[in-house]
């Protein structure tokens, strides 16, 4: 990661719900029809992806012998579908039963087709099977990566848009790919750009993925190339070692890297983010970090709740280290809005515009 980001988007769940993807109660119910639809046991009622997923794990020789039974996989849909009222979520679910590994890796494999599923009903997917689809912005319902793209290439060329672009990082907790798919497609097709040029925009782009992702960012013409795609026998390997629960933790050395990016010039944004107390610890164990402004979306949040985060904003970034010690910031500006990741861009354009010219 490079250092002194000059903005930042922490990305939530919320923030992919504006291209269709599911979040919350939505993924768990997904994930609970993928493992079969009850009373019935008999696997033929399990969704024929996530079957196949399990079958690859099982003769995968990465795993003990043990973890790969094929029925001692098999047994824990039930499990994983039938509790999916009483969870939190997926992800806690999971944690909650971090000895029993075969639940795990199952686990896993629900959630990388419910989000690769997800990523092909959504509004970026294009559909490979005609070679003159393409990326169609027209169809997707207002979001925020639109907003943040007409942000980008506002009275810039394509040199000035890679540079403001690589002075913008987002660090996603979401599986999915979608930052890649829209920015790479969109910067492709508004600056007509050469498959060589269109390189560089994913070269440019900062995405980190604190808990992993469902797939490749490898390129085809139409995209991120298994966007949407259902998973094969490799993918299905690569998604239990990829897919990080709230045990296992972030990738190594992520925090450290983290809090590299900040300085007193940063604009740190919060999109569709949940503010679980885990995951603002990982963020924020480091100690206080310097920012120059904080703007999150705190939608379905009481006030109550927005106030105690604006608190807890101020005691994470109230303070700034300079020649040795810290000093209290006095400038330090934190907003928050009740509204969608998309209204965030709308109430505060100018702000975001303003932090990226050079």
């Amino acid at each position: 990661m490079p250092t002194n980001a000059k903005t930042v988007f922490i990305v939530g769940a919320g923030a992919s719900c504006e291209f269709g993807l599911p979040a919350g109660e939505e993924l768990k119910t997904k994930i609970s029809k993928l493992c079969g639809e009850y009373p019935k046991e008999s696997l033929n009622t399990t969704d024929e992806t996530l079957r196949k997923a399990i079958e690859a794990l099982a003769k995968d020789s990465s795993e003990t012998a043990s973890r790969n039974s094929k029925s001692l996989l098999f047994e824990k849909l039930p499990i994983i579908r039938d509790n999916m009222p009483l969870a939190p979520s997926i992800d806690n679910f999971l944690d909650t039963h971090r000895e029993d590994r075969e639940l795990v890796n199952v686990g896993k494999l629900a959630i990388a087709v419910a989000i690769r599923k997800a990523e092909n009903a959504s509004s970026l997917f294009v559909d490979k099977s005609n070679m003159y689809n393409r990326f169609n912005p027209s169809k997707m319902d207002r979001n925020w990566i639109t907003e943040l793209f007409k942000v980008l290439v506002s009275q810039r060329n394509f040199s000035d848009f890679l540079e403001a672009l690589g002075s913008t990082h987002f660090v996603s907790f979401n599986y999915d790919r979608c930052i890649h798919q829209f920015i790479f497609n969109a910067a492709r097709q508004y600056f007509n750009l050469s498959d060589r040029d269109s390189k560089s925009v994913l070269d440019q782009l900062q995405v980190h993925y604190p808990y992993g992702s469902v797939g490749s960012l490898n390129l085809d013409q139409f995209g991120i190339d298994n966007f949407g795609e259902d998973i094969d026998a490799k993918a299905a390997a690569g998604a239990v070692t990829s897919l990080r629960t709230f045990t296992e933790g972030a990738s190594e050395g992520f925090s450290a890297e983290f809090r590299e990016l900040f300085s007193d010039h940063t604009l740190l944004v919060f999109l569709g983010f949940g503010f679980l107390p885990l995951n603002m610890k990982m963020l924020f164990r480091g100690g206080r970090l310097p920012v120059k402004s904080v703007v999150a979306t705190t939608k379905g949040q009481s006030e109550h709740s927005a106030k105690a985060l604006r608190e807890e904003f101020k005691r994470i970034f109230g303070k700034s280290y300079s020649n040795g010690h810290w000093e209290k910031l006095g400038s330090l500006n934190i907003h928050t809005v009740n509204d969608t990741c998309s209204d965030l861009f709308w109430q505060f354009n100018r702000l975001i515009y303003q932090n990226l010219v050079p």
